[in-house]
C-alpha cells in the first residue's frame, strides 16, 4: 500500500513537472515570437524614412502629384492679398499655368524668408522656391535655377528732391555722399565696383527696403542701388518721393528665376521646357500686362527680334 502511495504521488509529481515544462516551453516559444515581431517592426520604421529620405523632389511631385512652392513676398512678383489671403503675382501666375499645363496641383505650402531659401530647398521643406529670386552667389553654391524668362536691371535710387542734384554717377562716388544698402545683397558688390569712394551705411541682413527708405528720407544716406520692382509699392503709394537716375544706364542686370534642388535634371528639364512654351505662346506677355509690368522687366532680346518689338 506504501509503495502503491508513493508510486501515485511520484507519477502526479511527474505529470506536473511535465506540464510547468511544457507551458514553461510554450511561454518561451510565444516570448521569442514577439521579440522576432519587435524586432521587424524596429528594422521596418528604420527603413521607412531612409526610402522616404531617398525619394528624390521630382519623384515625390510623380507620386503626389503636386508641387510644393516656397515663396518670398516681392511685389509684383510674388505677394499674398491682404484682404483676400490669396497668392498674387507674377510668379504665381505663371507656376499656376505650368501646373494647367502639366497636370500637376500647385501648392503654395511655406513662406520663406530671403536668407533661408537654400536651405529650406535642400531640406524638402518646398520642392522648389517659385516666387522670383536673384542668382545670388550664396544661392547659386547650392542651388539650381530655371532658365529666366526677364530680367531686372538695378539703378541708383535718391530723393526726388534732388535728383536734378547729379549729372553723373561719377559724381557719387566721393566720400561726401553716403549709400545705404542691406548686408550681403547684391547692392554691395555693385557699390565696391562704381562707387568705392562713398560712404556706407550697412543693414543688417534682417533689414527691409522699409529700412533702406527711411535711411534715404530722414537723410542719413544720400542714395541706394535697387530695381525698379523692389519699391513698386511704395511708389504706387507715396508717389513724388523716389527717383530713379540714369535710367538709360543700368548698373547691373540680373535674371528672375525660380529655385531648384541641385542635381535635379529631371524636375529642372520639366521646368523649364513648360516655361519655355509659356513664353513662347504669348502667355507671359499676357501676364506681365495683367500685373502693368511690361516695362518693370527686360525679356529675353531673341525672342522680342521675332516678334518684331522694340
Amino acid at each position: 500500500m506504501k509503495n502503491f502511495l508513493y508510486l501515485k504521488g511520484r507519477l502526479c509529481l511527474n505529470y506536473r513537472e511535465r506540464r510547468a515544462h511544457c507551458k514553461g516551453v510554450l511561454l518561451s516559444k510565444e516570448t521569442s515570437r514577439l521579440w522576432i515581431l519587435c524586432v521587424l517592426c524596429v528594422l521596418c520604421s528604420s527603413l521607412h524614412p531612409a526610402n522616404a529620405e531617398s525619394e528624390s523632389a521630382y519623384e515625390r511631385i510623380m507620386r503626389t502629384g503636386e508641387i510644393r512652392c516656397g515663396y518670398s513676398s516681392w511685389k509684383p512678383l510674388f505677394w499674398m492679398d491682404s484682404n483676400t489671403g490669396q497668392p498674387r503675382g507674377i510668379f504665381h501666375d505663371l507656376m499656376e499655368e505650368v501646373g494647367k499645363r502639366l497636370d500637376l496641383k500647385i501648392h503654395w505650402s511655406a513662406e520663406l524668408g530671403w536668407g533661408e531659401v537654400a536651405e529650406a530647398v535642400n531640406t524638402h521643406k518646398v520642392d522648389m522656391a517659385c516666387a522670383g529670386y536673384w542668382l545670388h552667389p550664396s544661392r547659386i553654391k547650392y542651388l539650381q535655377a530655371t532658365d529666366p524668362l526677364f530680367y531686372s536691371s538695378l539703378h541708383v535710387w535718391v530723393r526726388e528732391e534732388d535728383k536734378h542734384k547729379y549729372r553723373d554717377m561719377q559724381q557719387l562716388n566721393r566720400p561726401e555722399y553716403t549709400v545705404v544698402e542691406i548686408d550681403g545683397g547684391s547692392a554691395g558688390q555693385i557699390i565696391e565696383k562704381y562707387f568705392p569712394n562713398a560712404q556706407r551705411i550697412s543693414l543688417p541682413q534682417l533689414s527691409t527696403n522699409g529700412d533702406v527708405i527711411l535711411n534715404l528720407m530722414t537723410k542719413k544716406a544720400d542714395f541706394f542701388i535697387d530695381d525698379v520692382t523692389s519699391f513698386y509699392e511704395y511708389q504706387q503709394e507715396n508717389p513724388g518721393k523716389l527717383a530713379t537716375m540714369f535710367i538709360d544706364t543700368p548698373l547691373a542686370v540680373f535674371p528672375a528665376t525660380m529655385l531648384l534642388p541641385r542635381e535635379q535634371s529631371h524636375l529642372k528639364s520639366m521646368i523649364d521646357n513648360t516655361l519655355s512654351l509659356v513664353e513662347l505662346d504669348g502667355t507671359l506677355d499676357d501676364i506681365l500686362n495683367k500685373y502693368q509690368a511690361t516695362d518693370l522687366f527686360l525679356c529675353n532680346p531673341d525672342l522680342k527680334n521675332v516678334r518684331g518689338e522694340q
